[in-house]
Order: structure tokens, then C-alpha cells, then sequence
């Protein structure tokens, strides 16, 4: 009889630790999960930068420099801030790209983690270290994408303001 209650015992404790192993998986598959779905409300969100807008902006301070400047005008301090203006969204573009590669980077990072995770290829302090390193990298990357989007719209919204200005010159003195 102690045999059986031995080996019982055993088999037993072999179901919790499987259990309790399990119960360990399914919370850091959860917290990516979290994770997953706060990067998805940020990545939608951040998504709906105009960039055709800000190639758009782009091209009409081309034209419009060129045309000002094929001219002998007075507007020099208009011109040079709409040239900075140009500089900037160009910059931002350049930015809004390189944060997007930075997304899909991040999105299959979390998509691995969890596949790792459910095959079994992590031990527990891998998945905590792991976890941690792309809960960081996410806050990082939320932060840029938070930055460049306030920045871009700032850019866009001195763009409107000043090309309503430069248009008035050209359409006076044109």
C-alpha cells in the first residue's frame, strides 16, 4: 500500500508542476497578449499620419520656393522658415518610415515570444527577461510614435498657416 500511495504521490505532484508550469505559460502568454493589444491601439492610432498629406506639403514648397526664388523678392525670413518647414517634414517623413519598420520589427518579436512560449522553448526566467525586454522596447517605440505624430501635425499645421501666406505674395506679386 505504501508503494502505491508513494507512487501516487509522485505522479500527483509530476500533475501540479505540470499544472502550475502551464498556469506560468498561459500568464505570460496573457501579458503579451496586453501587450499586443495596447501596440495594436497604438499602431492604428499611429497610422493615421497623413503621410500624402506631408508628401503633398512637400511638393508645394518645392514649386512655390522655386518660383519665389527665381525671383528678386524682400521675403527672405518668409522664405528661409518655409525651407525649414520643408526640412522638417522631409525629416519627419524619413522618421514616420523608419518607425513603421520599427513596428513590424516589434510586432513579430511579440508573435515569436508567444510561439516560443507555447512550444516550450523558454525556461521561466527567459520569459520574464524576454518579456520585460519587449514590454521596454514597446514603451520606447510608443513614445517615438507619440513624439513624431504631435510633431508631424505641428509641422503640417505651420505648413497650412504660412502657405496661406506664401500664396497671397505670389498671387500679389506674381
Amino acid at each position: 500500500m505504501m508503494k502505491i500511495n508513494g507512487g501516487l504521490a509522485i505522479v500527483i505532484s509530476f500533475i501540479l508542476l505540470a499544472c502550475s508550469v502551464n498556469e506560468r505559460k498561459q500568464l505570460y502568454l496573457d501579458k503579451i497578449d496586453s501587450l499586443q493589444t495596447v501596440f495594436d491601439s497604438a499602431e492604428s492610432h499611429y497610422l493615421l499620419v497623413d503621410t500624402a498629406r506631408v508628401a503633398q506639403s512637400i511638393d508645394s514648397i518645392n514649386s512655390r520656393l522655386a518660383l519665389l526664388m527665381a525671383r528678386d523678392t524682400v521675403w527672405s525670413d518668409t522664405l528661409k522658415i518655409y525651407a525649414f518647414i520643408q526640412k522638417s517634414l522631409r525629416s519627419l517623413a524619413d522618421d514616420h518610415r523608419k518607425i513603421t519598420e520599427e513596428m513590424s520589427y516589434t510586432e513579430q518579436q511579440l508573435v515569436t515570444l508567444k510561439k516560443d512560449i507555447r512550444k516550450d522553448r523558454l525556461p521561466e526566467e527567459l520569459m520574464e527577461k524576454y518579456y520585460h525586454a519587449e514590454q521596454e522596447a514597446l514603451g520606447e517605440l510608443m513614445q517615438k510614435m507619440w513624439f513624431n505624430q504631435q510633431r508631424i501635425d505641428y509641422q503640417l499645421q505651420t505648413f497650412e498657416y504660412l502657405d496661406q501666406h506664401v500664396e497671397r505674395i505670389i498671387d500679389r506679386h506674381m
